[in-house]
């Protein structure tokens, strides 16, 4: 088998604002939900950006899943759950149920979801780079 390709479609999601109106009141919890929008709306355009390269899409992925840590890991460093984790709704649709997305208010199923589009396009990026000539 000279090429493998990978057939699956990228997991589709919804916006995400990150707005917590009365939860993040301080200018730098504000900071923090602007970065991470942007950030994601970033990554999600890098999926289809045909110049994206491995480097900027390791950039891309570094920044928006290292502020997405601070939902997911306790501030303390204790193993007590942060309280954050929990605080927005994500939707992502899958292999599984085609067009109907699935919604969880759980900062670790983006964090999965998005981790899978990165995977995915790493195989498409593979396979772009074996269908080449050279």
């Amino acid at each position: 088998m000279a090429h493998w390709f990978h057939r699956n479609p990228l997991k589709a999601t919804a916006p995400v604002s990150f707005n917590f109106y009365g939860v993040a009141g301080s200018p730098a919890a504000n900071k923090i939900c602007n970065d991470l929008r942007t950030t994601r709306l970033r990554l999600l355009e890098m999926f289809t950006d045909s110049t994206c390269t491995p480097e900027i899409m390791k950039n891309a992925s570094d920044a928006y899943f290292s502020l997405l840590q601070g939902f997911i890991m306790s501030l303390d460093g204790t193993t007590q759950e942060n309280k954050m984790r929990f605080i927005q709704n994500f939707k992502w649709t899958d292999t599984l149920q085609g067009n109907i997305p699935s919604a969880q208010q759980d900062a670790v199923f983006e964090l999965v979801s998005m981790a899978f589009n990165v995977a995915i396009w790493y195989t498409k990026f593979a396979s772009k780079l074996a269908g080449k000539e050279k």
